[in-house]
This record gives structure tokens, C-alpha cells and sequence, in this order.
């Protein structure tokens, strides 16, 4: 038979909505524990006072708020570079040829350039003043085009590699705003997180707000290209 706290563990851990909201402290503790009551004397296997399972439920959401405070994301440096205009090519032996050669033709120019690349698709994300390169070069017709693209760049602290949930919270906070994502590149402490151009504002301050570390308040101020 399982103690009332470790059945009430369990069943709240199995619920994001009930988990989301008491570590957010956004539900009534009487309403919730009515709500569980049946599930956990079901576990059990006796009844639980109403009581009794408020003050269980007061001690979980403690303990998570605790956790949520310690394992939070931040943000060490938040930058913005505008313009991009991304192309998703069909990957092929030759497609791939081309896309090097235009990798190497913009680093030489010290322009914008990522390559993102799966099993079926290789895109390209590039500034629009490039655009024409990639359209001279690559001769086949791209499988889709995002223009006014731009790219958040996020550094972090090395402890959030291997910090479960920590980079969900940034697209958390993007879905809460209905701004979507568009690509996804990253590296050990770097992500880029590309987006329309007009929903920069909206991201760049929900960033600045939630994730700024106490310690370094000063992020990159100016919406515009990288240093």
C-alpha cells in the first residue's frame, strides 16, 4: 500500500496540467484536492481526509517551486542578427556540393551563414543581401523559402547541457507569446533561434524579462546585427 504522499507524487507527476500549475501556483489546493481525491484513495486503498490532502499538496507545490527556483534557465548574453531569409533544398550529393561552396563564398565575405542539415532536407539560413547567391549557385528549385527571418542568439551557461527541461523553457515562453520558431540550430552553450521578423521585439524583451541572469543585466541592447 503506497503512503499518501508518494501516491500523490506519482499522480501529479503523470499530469502536466496539475504539475504546471501548482509549481506555478496557479491553482485553489481545496479544488485540486477534491479533484485527486478519488485517484489517490483508489491507490491507497483508504479514505484521505480533505484536509489531510491539502497539506500533502502544500508540501509537494513547496517542493516544486524550491526545484523550479534552483534547475531555472538563464541567459548569459542574448543577441539578434535581422535579415535572414531561409532555403530548404531536397538533400542530394549535389545539392550538398553547391551548399559548401556557398558556405565558403560567405565566410569569405564575413556574411551570414548557418546550414542546418537532416536525413531528406538541407537548409540554408542566410542574409537576404545573399540571397542571390544561393539562387545563382543552386539551380534546383527550393522545397520552401521563409523570408524575414530573424536569429536569437542565446548563450548559457554550461550546466544547462545536461540540465533537463532547460532549454524547453525558452520555447516555452515563446508558445505562451504565440510566436513561432521556425529553424533550430545549436552547439554546446549556443542556440539560435530563428523567428519573424516581427515578432523580434515581443521575444528579445520576454527573453530579457524571464531568463537575464541577476548578475549580468546588460544583454545586447540593439536589435541589430552581431558584434
Amino acid at each position: 500500500m503506497l503512503k499518501i504522499n508518494n501516491a500523490l507524487k506519482e499522480i501529479i507527476q503523470n499530469d502536466d496540467t496539475l504539475k504546471a500549475g501548482l509549481n506555478f501556483r496557479l491553482l485553489n489546493l481545496s479544488q485540486v484536492a477534491e479533484f485527486v481525491r478519488p485517484a489517490l484513495e483508489t491507490r491507497v486503498k483508504k479514505n484521505v481526509k480533505k484536509s489531510t490532502l491539502i497539506m500533502a499538496l502544500s508540501r509537494l507545490q513547496k517542493e516544486m517551486s524550491d526545484f523550479s527556483v534552483r534547475k531555472k534557465f538563464s541567459i548569459n548574453n542574448l543577441s539578434i542578427y535581422p535579415d535572414l531569409c531561409s532555403f530548404t533544398f531536397f538533400s542530394s550529393q549535389d545539392v550538398r556540393k553547391k551548399v559548401e561552396r556557398i558556405y565558403k563564398e560567405v565566410q569569405n565575405s564575413e556574411g551570414y551563414i548557418s546550414v542546418i542539415q537532416g536525413t531528406k532536407e538541407i537548409a540554408i539560413i542566410i542574409d537576404e543581401s545573399d540571397a542571390s547567391l544561393v539562387k545563382r549557385i543552386i539551380k534546383e528549385t527550393p522545397k520552401h523559402i521563409t523570408p524575414n527571418l530573424v536569429s536569437l542568439n542565446i548563450r548559457f551557461d554550461e550546466k544547462f547541457y545536461v540540465t533537463p527541461g532547460g532549454l524547453y523553457q525558452l520555447f516555452r515562453q515563446l508558445a505562451f507569446q504565440g510566436i513561432n520558431v521556425f529553424e533550430v540550430s545549436s552547439t554546446f552553450t549556443e542556440i539560435n533561434i530563428y523567428i519573424a521578423q516581427k515578432d523580434v521585439r515581443l521575444a528579445f524583451d520576454t527573453f530579457f524579462n524571464i531568463f537575464q541572469q541577476e548578475k549580468n543585466k546588460t544583454a545586447s541592447s540593439a536589435i541589430s546585427k552581431n558584434e
